[in-house]
């Protein structure tokens, strides 16, 4: 059953209505001497509040699991406001209308055409094709609206991912993100602490209208993680409340990039020329007793096999977290800018242009799930959330008007 979200539900849109980034206290913009643009804004940009009354949910627990999704992959929004929903456990896509009705169920588990095997994405592409990347089997579904299959090519990169971070552009072109090690990824089953190295980032490219693939090299990086033996294996992580370096494609093949150590990003273009400097003078919260402590909750399973393995990753507990968690673009290539919220706080994203001017804040009514950037598509933005039951379910609302208050 479908039920329509309650007024706690709303979704809170922080915005700044009809405001240009030279009105803004503390924005300057300037052109630096190898030809980049640079924009900053000081600490605490200015907000307009407008409280936002969420549509409706799919997929949230109510009194039975019947309606729940076993596992919600991705989403995916067809040129009628269609919802599909990829449920990777139950290798199907449930299908709903615009106004959230239950539509129709496409593929199924299996090898035959328009079967899956572990599905776990979905991108519609400008001619209304739905491709479905299915790692285990090492190729794309080019489905039709009906969930007929119309070919079959191989996978844009080969490997797993829990995650499908592909790009579509405008011309019909996928991008997939995608790093290789270039030191520090040897397996070492005997090793115990620190890992440190650096890797190459590049998107692997292919273009279905005439089967063509190739690659970007972007940029180099650094990478963090911890690694502890014990008695018939290892467990390896990531360093506590450590930064991500974060990338993000908009449709006009325009890279966003950011450390993750500050709130700075850079607009490349796939030659890896850097065309623009973003930063606002934020920083992270500071790492409080309770995040430690939930942080040390989360750890259980693994102590029982490393008992060291708190104290050895307490000496790289920081004093502040990461100030962003999330950044991807909109189907009108204004970046979002997802910030670390306090535990239990709804989820923020901050909106930009394409030149970096800000445009204003989303604010969630919920904490939205940060394994799956939202989808917006015209005037409605499509939230994955976590419920009480353990589910994720769809929030889907409507945007304010983006001709004036984003703009």
């Amino acid at each position: 059953m479908l039920r329509r979200a309650p007024h706690r539900f709303a979704l809170v849109a922080s915005l700044l209505a009809a405001c240009t980034g030279a009105e803004i206290p503390g924005f300057s913009r300037e052109t630096a001497p190898d030809g980049r643009t640079i924009v900053s804004y000081a600490a605490g940009l200015p907000t307009h509040e407008d409280t936002l009354v969420a549509l409706f949910e799919i997929g949230k627990y109510v009194e039975d699991t019947s309606t729940i999704f076993a596992d919600l992959r991705d989403i995916a929004i067809d040129g009628d406001g269609r919802i599909f929903a990829l449920d990777f456990q139950a290798s199907h896509i449930r299908v709903f209308a615009a106004d959230g009705t239950p539509d129709t169920i496409i593929g199924r588990r299996g090898e035959g055409p328009g079967e899956f095997g572990q599905a776990n994405g979905l991108r519609f592409g400008p001619d209304g094709t739905l491709w479905v990347n299915d790692p285990s089997k090492r190729a794309l579904l080019a489905l039709d609206r009906d969930g007929r299959e119309r070919a079959r090519p191989r996978s844009i990169v080969p490997g797993y991912g829990y995650r499908w971070a592909v790009v579509t552009d405008t011309a019909g072109v996928m991008w997939e993100p995608w790093s290789r090690a270039l030191s520090g990824g040897e397996p070492d089953m005997e090793a115990t602490g620190l890992v440190e190295g650096r890797s190459l980032r590049m998107f692997h490219q292919y273009d279905p209208t005439n089967d063509t693939r190739d690659s970007v090299n972007l940029d180099e990086g650094s990478f963090r993680s911890y690694r502890a033996s014990y008695g018939g294996g290892q467990v390896g992580m990531g360093l506590p409340f450590a930064p991500r370096a974060l990338m993000a494609l908009d449709a006009h093949r325009r890279v966003w990039a950011t450390t993750g150590e500050s709130y700075r990003l850079v607009r490349m273009n796939l030659s890896a020329d850097t065309t623009l400097d973003l930063s606002v003078a934020e920083s992270g919260a500071p790492v409080s007793e309770g995040d430690i402590a939930t942080w040390k909750e989360g750890l259980t399973d693994f102590t029982e096999r490393v008992p060291t393995l708190v104290n050895d990753l307490m000496a790289y507990m920081p004093t502040h977290k990461p100030p962003l968690t999330q950044i991807f673009a909109d189907d009108q290539d204004r970046l979002w800018v997802g910030r670390t919220m306090p535990d239990g706080d709804a989820s923020r994203w901050d909106v930009f242009n394409s030149e970096g001017e800000f445009l204003g804040v989303i604010r969630a009514p919920v904490v939205a799930s940060t394994f799956l950037n939202p989808v917006v598509v015209r005037d409605r933005i499509y939230l994955v959330a976590n419920g009480e039951a353990g589910e994720r379910y769809i929030v889907v609302a409507e945007l304010p008007r983006l001709g004036q208050a984003l703009r």
